[in-house]
């Protein structure tokens, strides 16, 4: 199903990781806006609808590729967490620029030039179907492949990532440190604790922390995040940092 866009001719892709879900996969949507030069600044959201009738929105975050940061490519992405019945959810993905706020950007000569899009709606259709999800826990957060670190002149090191897109109100996040590397639970376990905190930013934007606690050394950084409910993500990226 596709509305008749009005003004313009922006065109909407529509994907998902797969179609058919088992617990605990997430359901990644990613939707791409372009005419033909990619379309920024857009409002995109979901409305799904659950196998019994219920429905629930779902906001999808800008520039943000499922585990990369690509500014200025037209691209948003989502993740479905309210998977509490089995069966057939209907997705109806809607675009529009009724804010006056979208954009594009093209390069003639070389040279990057920006021009609003003008007025636009495109609504899509698609379905997943769903199992195992029915009576379980919530889903835990995606696990962080962002994280980013480097030393500064003071000799702080300064971390930063991609909030999850799943993390939800009320989520924290856990950074530690070793001489080795923590990729399995009991290299996190014996890791090193360097700071508890709560996300202060949604998912698809960037948490940052700064510290300057670590003496001399050469140190494996890592982080894992924990919802509402307590569930855990999976260990993120390793990152090396000196401090001299």
């Amino acid at each position: 199903m596709e509305n008749p866009i009005k003004d313009v001719d922006v065109e909407m892709k529509i994907s998902s990781s797969q179609r058919s879900f088992r617990f605990p996969e997430p359901v990644k949507l990613q939707v791409f806006l372009f005419e033909p030069n990619p379309v920024l600044g857009a409002r995109v959201e979901a409305t799904v609808t659950s196998p019994s009738g219920n429905t629930f929105k779902v906001p999808f975050s800008e520039n943000i590729l499922i585990g990369a940061t690509t500014p200025g490519s037209g691209s948003y992405a989502a993740i479905i967490t309210d998977l509490q019945e089995d069966g057939r959810y209907l997705i109806s993905v809607r675009a529009d620029d009724n804010e006056g706020k979208a954009y594009f950007v093209y390069s003639p000569n070389k040279k990057k030039i920006s021009s609003g899009v003008g007025s636009f709606e495109i609504e899509r259709l698609m379905s997943i179907q769903v199992s195992g999800y029915e009576d379980k826990p919530s889903l835990p957060p995606l696990s962080i492949n962002s994280l980013y670190a480097e030393v500064d002149d003071e000799q702080c090191i300064l971390l930063a990532w991609l909030v999850p897109l799943n993390i939800g109100p009320e989520g924290i996040y856990e950074i530690r440190y070793s001489h080795e590397s923590i990729y399995s639970m009991e290299a996190w376990g014996g890791a090193e604790l360097l700071h508890r905190g709560r996300y202060n930013q949604k998912g698809g934007e960037t948490q940052s922390y700064r510290s300057c606690e670590l003496g001399r050394g050469r140190y494996h950084l890592a982080v894992i995040s924990k919802n509402k409910m307590g569930v855990q993500s999976e260990i993120s990226n390793n990152y090396i940092v000196v401090v001299q």
